[in-house]
């Protein structure tokens, strides 16, 4: 009798797990919006200074629209985002934010990415990644400037009625210092950006 319950119980949640499956397949098209926190790192430091000591971008407030398309395991999507932020001035333990000088970053970055995990609830990890192209903006400069690096998103996947899902979402990215040469005073020396970002937001499956 026991193995008989144990037998209709494993039944059951392969026929569940089966069943939400075949409708992720049903609706492999999938558009995110997402707001996140972010911080940067790097992009400057003080070679003279005897601690830390840089010129970025400060935290800004990032907003992500992504469409993807899955193929089994593996998807494929494309995501466009826009930053803004104030420069922040790090020295000696102290952070100075200043508007005057202020950056609006946008970012295209094609990528694939894959499940890492999967829920019997019809929530998911994904692990996706490719490059980046980034196009800074930095007032009162005229000039643009364009950089070209990698981007890596870890994200949750749940879905909460239909075809909608919550999504909450760890991205980081790398490329060249957004400064160009003879930007900054003739002490600080360019370095990459980094930045990471935390965010939340809600995909429509299609």
């Amino acid at each position: 009798m026991t193995g008989r319950l144990v037998g209709t119980v494993i039944a059951g949640v392969t026929l569940s797990v089966a069943a939400r499956a075949m409708e992720a397949q049903q609706r492999p098209w999938a558009v995110a919006v997402a707001v996140a926190a972010g911080h940067y790192g790097g992009t400057s430091t003080d070679g003279t200074a005897p601690g830390p000591s840089a010129i970025r971008p400060h935290n800004p407030t990032v907003v992500t629209l992504t469409v993807e398309r899955r193929i089994g395991p593996v998807r494929l999507g494309l995501s466009a985002s826009r930053g803004r932020s104030n420069i922040g001035i790090v020295g000696g333990g102290v952070l100075l934010v200043t508007s005057d000088l202020r950056t609006t970053c946008y970012r295209v970055s094609p990528q694939v990415g894959l499940a890492l995990w999967r829920s019997a609830h019809d929530g998911a990890v994904w692990l996706s990644a490719g490059p980046t192209i980034a196009f800074w903006q930095v007032k009162p400069s005229p000039e643009d400037r364009t950089r070209l690096g990698g981007e890596a998103t870890l994200s949750f996947e749940q879905s909460l009625a239909g075809a909608v899902a919550g999504v909450v979402r760890l991205t980081g990215t790398l490329t060249p210092s957004l400064f160009m040469e003879g930007e900054l005073p003739l002490e600080y020396v360019r370095r990459a950006t980094w930045s990471v970002a935390l965010g939340l937001g809600l995909m429509l499956r299609r």
